[in-house]
Protein backbone atom coordinates (compact mmCIF):
# COMPACT_ATOMS: atom_id res chain seq x y z
CA UNK A 1 0.00 0.00 0.00
CA UNK A 2 2.60 2.63 -0.90
CA UNK A 3 2.13 3.89 -4.14
CA UNK A 4 -0.41 7.06 -4.39
CA UNK A 5 -3.24 5.51 -4.29
CA UNK A 6 -3.08 5.33 -0.59
CA UNK A 7 -1.92 9.25 -0.01
CA UNK A 8 -4.55 10.59 -1.65
CA UNK A 9 -7.60 7.64 -1.14
CA UNK A 10 -6.82 7.50 2.48
CA UNK A 11 -4.85 10.21 3.55
CA UNK A 12 -6.04 9.14 7.51
CA UNK A 13 -3.18 6.57 7.15
CA UNK A 14 -1.14 9.23 8.09
CA UNK A 15 -2.85 11.16 10.53
CA UNK A 16 -4.68 13.29 8.16
CA UNK A 17 -7.87 12.73 7.86
CA UNK A 18 -8.53 15.85 5.39
CA UNK A 19 -6.32 18.92 5.06
CA UNK A 20 -8.53 20.57 7.33
CA UNK A 21 -8.47 18.08 9.99
CA UNK A 22 -7.67 18.73 13.66
CA UNK A 23 -5.80 15.37 14.49
CA UNK A 24 -8.92 13.14 15.31
CA UNK A 25 -10.55 12.57 12.05
CA UNK A 26 -13.41 14.80 12.83
CA UNK A 27 -14.40 12.11 15.32
CA UNK A 28 -14.20 9.12 13.26
CA UNK A 29 -11.70 7.20 14.72
CA UNK A 30 -13.31 3.76 13.57
CA UNK A 31 -12.03 4.58 9.75
CA UNK A 32 -8.25 5.09 11.18
CA UNK A 33 -8.75 1.93 12.99
CA UNK A 34 -10.59 -0.14 10.43
CA UNK A 35 -7.77 0.86 7.45
CA UNK A 36 -5.16 -0.40 9.79
CA UNK A 37 -7.09 -3.76 9.98
CA UNK A 38 -6.29 -6.67 7.52
CA UNK A 39 -10.14 -6.18 5.92
CA UNK A 40 -8.89 -2.47 5.36
CA UNK A 41 -5.96 -3.12 3.85
CA UNK A 42 -7.56 -5.97 1.51
CA UNK A 43 -9.88 -2.73 0.45
CA UNK A 44 -7.45 -0.74 -0.18
CA UNK A 45 -5.64 -3.38 -2.57
CA UNK A 46 -8.56 -4.20 -4.39
CA UNK A 47 -9.75 -0.14 -5.36
CA UNK A 48 -6.08 0.59 -5.91
CA UNK A 49 -6.08 -2.18 -8.69
CA UNK A 50 -8.88 -0.73 -9.90
CA UNK A 51 -7.71 3.17 -10.23
CA UNK A 52 -4.45 1.16 -11.57
CA UNK A 53 -6.60 -0.65 -14.51
CA UNK A 54 -7.54 3.01 -15.47
CA UNK A 55 -10.79 2.21 -14.52
CA UNK A 56 -13.44 5.01 -14.16
CA UNK A 57 -14.93 5.10 -10.56
CA UNK A 58 -17.64 7.62 -8.86
CA UNK A 59 -17.22 9.48 -6.62
CA UNK A 60 -14.56 11.09 -7.67
CA UNK A 61 -11.26 10.66 -5.17
CA UNK A 62 -11.41 13.36 -3.02
CA UNK A 63 -15.02 13.34 -2.30
CA UNK A 64 -15.21 9.22 -1.37
CA UNK A 65 -15.14 10.85 2.07
CA UNK A 66 -17.50 13.53 1.74
CA UNK A 67 -19.84 12.21 3.82
CA UNK A 68 -17.76 12.12 6.81
CA UNK A 69 -16.21 15.79 6.31
CA UNK A 70 -19.58 17.34 6.15
CA UNK A 71 -20.52 15.09 9.57
CA UNK A 72 -18.83 14.83 12.40
CA UNK A 73 -19.55 11.49 14.36
CA UNK A 74 -20.71 13.75 17.55
CA UNK A 75 -22.94 15.79 15.32
CA UNK A 76 -24.54 12.36 13.93
CA UNK A 77 -28.37 12.80 14.86
CA UNK A 78 -30.02 10.83 11.13
CA UNK A 79 -28.16 8.53 8.94
CA UNK A 80 -29.71 7.92 5.89
CA UNK A 81 -28.63 4.74 4.49
CA UNK A 82 -28.51 3.61 0.54
CA UNK A 83 -27.43 1.04 -1.55
CA UNK A 84 -24.11 2.54 -3.94
CA UNK A 85 -23.25 5.66 -5.76
CA UNK A 86 -24.55 6.59 -8.83
CA UNK A 87 -22.21 5.42 -11.50
CA UNK A 88 -21.48 8.60 -13.44
CA UNK A 89 -20.70 12.35 -12.56
CA UNK A 90 -23.63 12.65 -10.30
CA UNK A 91 -22.18 11.20 -7.76
CA UNK A 92 -20.73 13.86 -5.04
CA UNK A 93 -20.05 11.37 -1.93
CA UNK A 94 -23.75 11.96 -0.49
CA UNK A 95 -26.19 9.27 -0.78
CA UNK A 96 -28.80 10.37 -3.31
CA UNK A 97 -27.28 13.33 -3.33
CA UNK A 98 -25.98 14.88 -6.88
CA UNK A 99 -23.59 17.95 -8.28
CA UNK A 100 -26.52 20.72 -9.05
CA UNK A 101 -25.07 21.13 -12.48
CA UNK A 102 -26.84 18.01 -13.70
CA UNK A 103 -30.10 19.16 -12.61
CA UNK A 104 -33.57 17.05 -13.18
CA UNK A 105 -33.67 13.13 -13.64
CA UNK A 106 -35.95 10.93 -12.90
CA UNK A 107 -33.95 9.05 -10.63
CA UNK A 108 -34.03 7.78 -6.84
CA UNK A 109 -33.17 11.76 -5.79
CA UNK A 110 -36.14 13.00 -8.20
CA UNK A 111 -38.80 10.39 -6.59
CA UNK A 112 -37.14 11.64 -2.98
CA UNK A 113 -37.91 15.16 -3.88
CA UNK A 114 -41.50 14.67 -5.31
CA UNK A 115 -42.24 12.61 -2.40
CA UNK A 116 -41.43 15.76 0.07
CA UNK A 117 -42.57 18.80 -2.41
CA UNK A 118 -45.95 16.55 -1.95
CA UNK A 119 -45.63 16.25 1.97
CA UNK A 120 -44.71 20.01 2.23
CA UNK A 121 -47.32 21.13 -0.33
CA UNK A 122 -49.87 19.33 1.72
CA UNK A 123 -48.68 21.35 4.83
CA UNK A 124 -48.57 24.72 2.93
CA UNK A 125 -44.86 25.56 2.67
CA UNK A 126 -43.23 25.08 -0.95
CA UNK A 127 -39.89 22.65 -1.32
CA UNK A 128 -37.17 23.53 -3.40
CA UNK A 129 -36.48 20.91 -5.55
CA UNK A 130 -34.18 22.63 -7.82
CA UNK A 131 -31.08 22.10 -5.66
CA UNK A 132 -29.92 18.95 -6.29
CA UNK A 133 -27.37 18.71 -3.49
CA UNK A 134 -28.04 17.42 0.07
CA UNK A 135 -25.21 19.49 1.68
CA UNK A 136 -27.42 21.18 3.84
CA UNK A 137 -29.03 18.01 5.15
CA UNK A 138 -25.30 16.37 6.13
CA UNK A 139 -24.27 20.04 7.84
CA UNK A 140 -27.85 19.80 10.33
CA UNK A 141 -26.22 16.47 11.41
CA UNK A 142 -27.46 14.15 8.78
CA UNK A 143 -25.04 10.73 7.48
CA UNK A 144 -25.88 10.55 4.54
CA UNK A 145 -24.13 6.81 3.78
CA UNK A 146 -24.08 4.25 1.18
CA UNK A 147 -23.40 0.53 1.93
CA UNK A 148 -20.75 0.69 -1.03
CA UNK A 149 -18.99 3.96 -1.20
CA UNK A 150 -17.51 3.61 -4.97
CA UNK A 151 -18.53 2.09 -7.62
CA UNK A 152 -17.70 1.96 -11.90
CA UNK A 153 -18.71 3.97 -14.21
CA UNK A 154 -17.64 1.48 -16.99
CA UNK A 155 -19.98 -0.40 -18.37
CA UNK A 156 -22.88 -0.45 -21.15
CA UNK A 157 -25.57 -0.02 -19.09
CA UNK A 158 -26.82 1.17 -15.70
CA UNK A 159 -27.57 -2.58 -14.43
CA UNK A 160 -23.26 -3.59 -15.45
CA UNK A 161 -22.40 -0.33 -13.04
CA UNK A 162 -24.75 -0.86 -10.23
CA UNK A 163 -23.37 -2.89 -7.44
CA UNK A 164 -19.81 -3.27 -9.31
CA UNK A 165 -17.87 -2.35 -6.21
CA UNK A 166 -20.13 -4.45 -3.85
CA UNK A 167 -17.68 -7.79 -2.96
CA UNK A 168 -14.31 -5.19 -2.59
CA UNK A 169 -14.82 -4.72 0.98
CA UNK A 170 -16.47 -1.69 1.68
CA UNK A 171 -19.47 -3.03 3.92
CA UNK A 172 -17.29 -4.12 6.53
CA UNK A 173 -16.40 -0.22 6.79
CA UNK A 174 -20.24 0.50 6.55
CA UNK A 175 -21.25 -1.94 9.11
CA UNK A 176 -17.79 -0.55 11.50
CA UNK A 177 -19.65 2.86 10.84
CA UNK A 178 -23.42 1.69 11.79
CA UNK A 179 -21.73 -0.48 15.30
CA UNK A 180 -19.47 2.64 16.26
CA UNK A 181 -22.93 4.88 16.45
CA UNK A 182 -25.08 2.04 17.76
CA UNK A 183 -22.51 1.48 20.77
CA UNK A 184 -22.40 5.20 21.13
CA UNK A 185 -23.83 7.13 24.47
CA UNK A 186 -25.97 8.96 21.93
CA UNK A 187 -29.22 8.82 20.67
CA UNK A 188 -29.66 8.24 16.56
CA UNK A 189 -32.39 7.77 14.26
CA UNK A 190 -31.66 5.58 10.65
CA UNK A 191 -33.39 5.58 7.69
CA UNK A 192 -32.98 2.64 5.55
CA UNK A 193 -33.84 2.68 2.08
CA UNK A 194 -33.86 -0.51 0.21
CA UNK A 195 -33.47 -4.32 1.07
CA UNK A 196 -29.53 -4.20 0.85
CA UNK A 197 -29.50 -1.21 3.41
CA UNK A 198 -32.05 -3.04 5.60
CA UNK A 199 -29.90 -6.23 5.37
CA UNK A 200 -26.89 -5.07 6.33
CA UNK A 201 -28.23 -2.84 9.19
CA UNK A 202 -29.82 -5.94 10.67
CA UNK A 203 -26.66 -7.86 10.62
CA UNK A 204 -24.76 -5.50 12.68
CA UNK A 205 -27.43 -5.67 15.40
CA UNK A 206 -26.49 -7.91 18.12
CA UNK A 207 -28.22 -9.62 21.18
CA UNK A 208 -27.77 -6.66 23.20
CA UNK A 209 -30.19 -4.78 21.80
CA UNK A 210 -34.32 -5.13 22.11
CA UNK A 211 -36.86 -3.56 19.73
CA UNK A 212 -40.06 -2.37 20.56
CA UNK A 213 -42.56 -0.11 19.24
CA UNK A 214 -43.00 -1.80 16.04
CA UNK A 215 -45.39 -0.98 13.71
CA UNK A 216 -45.99 -0.53 9.87
CA UNK A 217 -46.34 -3.09 7.02
CA UNK A 218 -44.61 -4.92 4.42
CA UNK A 219 -41.75 -3.10 3.09
CA UNK A 220 -42.13 -0.64 5.60
CA UNK A 221 -41.63 -1.17 9.12
CA UNK A 222 -40.54 1.69 11.94
CA UNK A 223 -39.42 0.49 15.87
CA UNK A 224 -37.28 1.47 18.36
CA UNK A 225 -33.97 -0.46 19.31
CA UNK A 226 -32.67 0.10 22.99
CA UNK A 227 -28.91 -0.93 23.60
CA UNK A 228 -29.35 -3.02 27.03
CA UNK A 229 -25.86 -1.67 27.67
CA UNK A 230 -26.30 2.20 28.38
CA UNK A 231 -30.14 2.70 27.68
CA UNK A 232 -29.68 4.43 24.47
CA UNK A 233 -32.08 4.30 21.61
CA UNK A 234 -32.19 4.31 17.97
CA UNK A 235 -35.18 5.07 16.02
CA UNK A 236 -35.63 2.50 12.76
CA UNK A 237 -37.02 3.02 9.64
CA UNK A 238 -36.84 0.78 7.10
CA UNK A 239 -38.41 1.72 3.76
CA UNK A 240 -38.23 0.40 -0.12
CA UNK A 241 -35.59 2.45 -1.99
CA UNK A 242 -37.13 5.01 -4.41
CA UNK A 243 -36.34 3.35 -7.15
CA UNK A 244 -39.04 0.73 -6.81
CA UNK A 245 -42.51 1.06 -7.23
CA UNK A 246 -43.08 0.37 -3.87
CA UNK A 247 -41.85 3.93 -2.69
CA UNK A 248 -45.18 5.25 -3.38
CA UNK A 249 -47.16 3.22 -1.55
CA UNK A 250 -46.41 4.39 1.94
CA UNK A 251 -46.44 7.69 4.12
CA UNK A 252 -43.30 9.40 3.66
CA UNK A 253 -40.88 8.17 6.36
CA UNK A 254 -39.29 11.85 7.99
CA UNK A 255 -42.34 12.52 10.49
CA UNK A 256 -41.82 9.57 12.17
CA UNK A 257 -39.53 10.02 15.28
CA UNK A 258 -38.64 13.69 16.70
CA UNK A 259 -34.99 12.96 15.68
CA UNK A 260 -36.23 12.43 11.94
CA UNK A 261 -38.20 15.35 12.30
CA UNK A 262 -36.33 18.14 13.41
CA UNK A 263 -34.29 18.45 10.60
CA UNK A 264 -35.14 21.32 8.20
CA UNK A 265 -35.85 18.69 5.29
CA UNK A 266 -36.05 21.66 3.14
CA UNK A 267 -32.66 23.32 3.99
CA UNK A 268 -30.82 21.19 1.54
Amino acid sequence: MSNNYTSELFPFQENKFWEEDDGIHNGWHVLSEFFVSNDGEKLVSELQKRYENNETIFPAQKDIFRAFKLTSFEKVKVVILGQDPYPDERADGLCFSQKEKFGHRRDSLGVLFSKLKHYYSERGQEFNDENRTLDGWAEQGVLLLNTILTVSGSGTSVRDKAGSHKRIGWKKLTKCVIDSLLNSNKDVAFVLFGRHAVELFNSVVSSEFIKDERGGAYKYMHYVLTNTNNQSRFYIVEYPHPVSHLFTEYSFPFDKFDLIKNINWRHH
